[in-house]
C-alpha cells in the first residue's frame, strides 16, 4: 500500500540576529542549564528590569522549546514577552512569540499559533525590525497554513517571504521556505518540482550547519519520493531525519523518521524493520503525549500488520488512532483511519463491519465537504465585500469627475497663482544656489580641519617617537664603539617597540579618516578585533554583542575617532586593573541614541576615585565633544560597568 501519511514539523526560526545550531541532545541541556542559571543570577542581582535580562529569559524558553519541554516553554515566553513590550525591546518581542508559535504547534493548538504569527507581523512593522524577521515570520506562517491545510494562503505567504528574500538579499536563505513551497507542488502532484525546492532547503540547512532545521526537510524528502514510490530514496532520507533528530534532540521530527522507515521497510517487504521501526515510534509518541503523533504511529502500525496480514493487530492499532483523531477533531485523519478500518474488516471477511466502517467513512467525508463548503461560503462573502469596495471606490471616482468639470469653470481663476509661484520658484532657485554655495564652502571648511586634524595627530602620535627613535639609533651606535653589546641590544628593542606603536597610531589614523568605515557597526567589529587578543592575553572571557541595524547608521570622523578611543581607553583599563574572568562588550540602539556598554566582573573600585583614576577625565570629555555622557558605576569585588550614551545623527 502507497503511503498517505505526512506530518508536518513546524520548526520556528531565529529571526532576533542569529540562527540558533543546537547539536545533541547534551548541549541542549547544558544550554538551558546554563541560560536558567543566568536567569537566577540576573534576578539576584536585581537587574530585572533591562534589556540583558529580557534576552536571556526569551532565550532560556527557547532553548525549552528546542528540548520539547513545550508548556513550561510556551509559559515562560508570555512572560518574556510581556517585558520586552515593557521596555518596548521588539527584539525580544520576536524571539518570544517565535518560541510561543513553535510551543503551541508542538502542543497541536494550530489555531493560537496562527493567531501568534499574525501578530507578530504587525509587531515587525510596530518595532521596524529587520526585513530577515519579517521574511522568517511568513516562512513560518505558511507552515501554519500548510499544516491547516490552508493551502491557497500558505502559497501567497510563502511567495511573499521569497520575494522579501530575493529583493533585500536576506543570508542565510530559510529552509522552511523551501520545505513549504516542496509540500505545495506535493499537493498538485508536481512532485518532481517539490523533490528540487526540499533538496535545496536541505542544502542550505547544510551550509547553515542547521540540523534543527535539516531533519524535518529530509522528512519531507522522504515522502516525496514515497509518493513516486522510489522506496529505497525514501528510507534513505528518512533514516538521515532520524540520524540528524536524533542529534538536536528534536524527539517531535524523530516519530515522523520512525514512521517513514516503517512504512517503507513495509512497502519493502522488509518485515521485522518495519515492526521494529513502528513499534519504536509509538512508544516514543507517547512518551511525548502528543496525540497527533501518537495517532499517526498508531496508523502507522495498523498498516504494518495489514501488510503481514496481522488483520486483528491492524484492526486494534487503527481504532486507536481513529480514538485520537477524534480527541484532537482532525476530521480528515477520522476519515483516513476508518477507511483503513473498512479495508482490514473486508480482507477478514468481516462484510458487516466493512459496511458499517464505509457508511461512517462517508458521513466523515460528508462532514468534511460541509467544513470546505463553508470556508468557500467565507471566501465568496470576502469576495463579494471587496467587490462592493472596488464598487464604491468606482462611484468615488465619478464624483470626482463631476467635480473636476465644475472645478474647470475655476480655473482661469489659477493664472495669477502660477504667476506667484513662478516668482517663488525664482526665488527658491536662488535661495538653493546660495544654500549649495554655502555647502560647498562647509565641505571646504571639513576638508582644511582634517588636514588639520591629520597633522596634529601625526605630529603627537608619531614625531615624538621618531624623534626618540632617532636619538635611540645614535645612542646605539656610541654604545656599539664602547663594546657594550648588552646595553645597546636593550635600546634596539626599545626602538623596535617605538616602531610598533607607530605603526599601531598610523594605521588608528588611516582607519578613522577612511570613508568606509563610517558606521557604528565597523567601530564595534574594530574594538572587538582591538579587545580579543588583549583579553585572551589576561584569561578574560569576552561577550561581544552588536545590533546589526546599526550597519545603517553613519557617522561623522570625529565621532568615530573619540568614540573608538573611549573604547579603546576602557578596554585597556579593565585588562590591567579589574583582574576579571569575563566582560561584555555590547553596542545597542534604542530609539535615537546609541548606547555602549562595557562591563567586568573584576575587583572594581571606590566610586570617588572615578575622575583620578586611569584618564578617565579624558574619556568623560571626549563623550561630551560628541554630545553624549559617560557614566561608571563600580564597587570593590563586584566589577564595573562603563555606559556611553549618545545621540544617533
Amino acid at each position: 500500500m502507497r503511503l498517505n501519511f505526512y506530518v508536518i514539523s513546524l520548526i520556528s526560526c531565529l529571526l532576533v540576529g542569529a540562527e540558533s545550531k543546537v547539536i545533541g541532545q547534551t548541549k541542549t541541556s547544558q544550554q538551558v542549564d546554563s541560560l536558567a542559571s543566568q536567569v537566577k543570577k540576573l534576578q539576584s542581582a536585581g537587574k530585572t528590569g533591562d534589556t540583558t535580562y529580557a534576552r536571556t529569559v526569551a532565550d532560556y524558553a527557547y532553548y525549552l522549546y528546542v528540548s520539547g519541554a513545550s508548556k513550561q516553554a510556551d509559559s515562560i515566553a508570555r512572560q518574556s514577552e510581556q517585558l520586552a513590550r515593557n521596555l518596548n525591546f521588539g527584539p525580544g518581542v520576536a524571539r518570544s512569540m517565535v518560541t510561543q508559535g513553535g510551543a503551541q504547534m508542538q502542543l497541536n493548538h494550530s489555531e493560537n499559533t496562527l493567531r501568534i504569527f499574525q501578530q507578530l507581523i504587525r509587531d515587525i512593522e510596530r518595532y521596524k525590525l529587520p526585513k530577515l524577521t519579517l521574511c522568517r515570520t511568513l516562512a513560518n506562517l505558511g507552515m501554519v497554513y500548510r499544516h491547516r491545510g490552508q493551502l491557497k494562503e500558505a502559497l501567497d505567504v510563502t511567495m511573499q517571504a521569497i520575494q522579501i528574500e530575493t529583493r533585500y538579499t536576506i543570508r542565510p536563505r530559510s529552509e522552511s521556505l523551501r520545505a513549504t513551497l516542496g509540500y505545495l507542488f506535493r499537493q498538485t502532484g508536481e512532485i518532481d518540482k517539490g523533490i528540487a525546492y526540499v533538496r535545496e532547503g536541505i542544502a542550505i540547512a547544510q551550509e547553515n550547519e542547521d540540523l534543527i532545521q535539516q531533519a524535518p526537510l529530509e522528512v519531507d524528502l522522504g515522502a516525496l519520493y514515497n509518493e513516486k514510490e522510489q522506496y529505497k530514496q525514501s528510507i534513505v532520507a528518512y533514516g538521515d531525519a532520524l540520524t540528524h533528530s536524533r542529534q538536536t534532540g528534536y524527539e517531535h521530527t524523530q516519530v515522523d523518521a520512525l514512521n517513514g522507515l516503517a512504512l517503507n521497510h513495509s512497502a519493502l517487504g522488509h518485515a521485522q524493520q518495519a515492526l521494529a521501526f513502528g513499534k519504536q515510534a509509538l512508544a516514543l509518541a507517547k512518551r511525548l503525549d502528543y496525540t497527533h503523533n501518537t495517532a499517526n504511529a498508531h496508523y502507522t502500525l495498523g498498516e504494518v500488520y495489514m501488510k503481514q496480514k496481522q488483520y486483528v493487530a491492524a484492526d486494534a492499532e487503527l481504532h486507536q488512532a481513529f480514538l485520537l483523531a477524534q480527541e484532537s477533531g482532525s476530521l480528515a485523519n477520522q476519515v483516513l483511519f476508518v477507511g483503513e478500518r473498512a479495508v482490514v474488516a473486508a480482507l477478514r471477511n468481516d462484510y458487516r463491519n466493512a459496511y458499517i466502517y464505509k457508511i461512517q467513512e462517508q458521513k466523515l467525508r460528508d462532514s468534511v465537504m460541509t467544513d470546505e463548503q463553508k470556508t468557500r461560503t467565507d471566501e465568496l462573502v470576502a469576495r463579494y465585500e471587496a467587490e462592493k469596495k472596488e464598487a464604491r471606490i468606482k462611484l468615488l471616482n465619478q464624483q470626482a469627475q463631476l467635480r473636476d468639470k465644475e472645478l474647470a469653470v475655476k480655473r482661469w481663476q489659477t493664472n495669477a497663482l502660477l504667476v506667484g509661484g513662478l516668482l517663488i520658484v525664482l526665488l527658491g532657485g536662488a535661495v538653493s544656489a546660495w544654500l549649495l554655495n554655502r555647502a560647498r564652502l562647509r565641505r571646504l571648511e571639513e576638508a582644511q580641519n582634517l588636514r588639520k586634524q591629520i597633522a596634529h595627530d601625526l605630529h603627537d602620535e608619531v614625531g615624538s617617537t621618531l624623534s626618540s627613535i632617532s636619538m635611540l639609533s645614535s645612542h646605539t651606535d656610541t654604545l656599539l664603539s664602547q663594546n657594550r653589546p648588552e646595553s645597546a641590544q636593550k635600546i634596539v628593542q626599545k626602538i623596535y617597540s617605538d616602531a610598533r606603536q607607530i605603526l599601531e597610531s598610523v594605521d588608528e589614523i588611516i582607519w578613522t579618516i577612511n570613508p568606509g568605515n563610517d558606521s557604528l557597526h565597523r567601530i564595534a567589529l574594530r574594538l572587538r578585533e582591538y579587545a580579543q587578543p588583549l583579553m585572551e592575553s589576561k584569561g578574560i572571557d569576552l561577550q561581544f554583542v552588536a545590533d546589526t541595524s546599526l550597519d545603517q547608521i553613519p557617522v561623522s570622523m570625529e565621532v568615530r575617532r573619540n568614540l573608538y578611543l573611549i573604547g579603546k581607553e576602557a578596554i585597556n583599563n579593565l585588562v590591567k586593573y579589574s583582574q576579571a574572568t569575563q566582560a561584555v562588550l555590547r553596542f545597542e540602539r534604542k530609539e535615537d541614541r546609541l548606547h555602549v556598554l562595557i562591563e567586568d566582573n573584576g575587583r572594581g573600585f571606590v566610586q570617588e576615585s572615578f575622575s583620578t583614576r586611569n584618564g578617565q577625565t579624558s574619556m568623560k570629555q571626549r563623550a561630551e565633544a560628541m554630545g553624549g555622557s559617560l557614566e561608571v558605576h563600580s564597587v570593590p569585588e563586584q566589577g564595573t560597568r562603563l555606559v556611553l550614551t549618545t545621540l544617533l545623527a
